[in-house]
């Protein structure tokens, strides 16, 4: 049998992950030439994400009366535990994180943590990293606010209500007045799912409910 060969590949995911930032996707590219792709320290690293619609997304404000209270901390619900425990139920592929990020401008306060997929195939190994995170984004008051627009397929025993967006291959969900959006660029082997977007889906809506666990608790 000759030598096995690793192939690192590195691309733009097609989702609301697209959204987080070039100084992510450079780390991303650190871990796949074996650093570990951590963010450096400093500043927090701005993350933003597409589906913000409403006033959120102009920087508006809610009201002229009192700001509306902080929605719940994205890092206190999204955890890297559940990411991996999600993760593991695809099969053929080893998932582990390799970087995190978080970032808080109100009313948006997010977190994410990239992950690297490793799958052997005819003796070669490929890995899949760089731009592969699963993210939470928590929108304060979003509901009030216009981000939660339920124009996609329903998903149900999620929040108040939620539904997936196939556009950005987000889970929206809405919960009390607050909306969270869960994307799941889960890095598998493309032989064995070659429905990538309905991948995507099975993930984040798995991930979402462990979410949601966390906010029960």
């Amino acid at each position: 049998m000759g030598p096995v060969r690793t192939l690192c590949t590195v691309r733009r995911a097609s989702t609301a992950a697209a959204a987080l930032t070039y100084g992510l996707l450079v780390a991303g590219l650190a871990a796949c030439g074996g650093s570990p792709g951590l963010p450096s320290g400093g500043s927090p690293i701005p993350v933003v994400t597409p589906l913000i619609t409403g006033s959120a997304a102009t920087g508006s404000p809610v009201s002229a009366g009192a700001p509306a209270a902080p929605g719940p901390s994205a890092c206190s619900l999204l955890r890297p535990a559940d990411v991996l425990a999600v993760a593991a139920t695809f099969r053929d592929t080893t998932i582990t994180i390799d970087g995190h990020s978080q970032n808080n401008q109100p009313p948006l306060n997010q977190c994410g943590y990239n992950q690297k997929g490793v799958f052997a195939s005819g003796g070669i190994t490929t890995t899949l990293s760089g731009d592969m995170w699963a993210t939470l984004s928590v929108i304060a008051n979003g509901n009030n606010i216009g981000d939660y627009s339920p124009d996609g397929p329903a998903i149900h025993d999620l929040g108040s209500g939620a539904y997936w967006d196939p556009g950005s291959d987000t889970v929206v969900i809405l919960t009390g007045q607050n909306v969270l959006q869960v994307v799941d660029d889960v890095p598998v082997n493309g032989d064995v799912y070659t429905d990538l977007a309905a991948t995507r889906q099975r993930a984040a809506t798995a991930l979402a409910a462990r979410i949601l666990g966390h906010m029960d608790g």
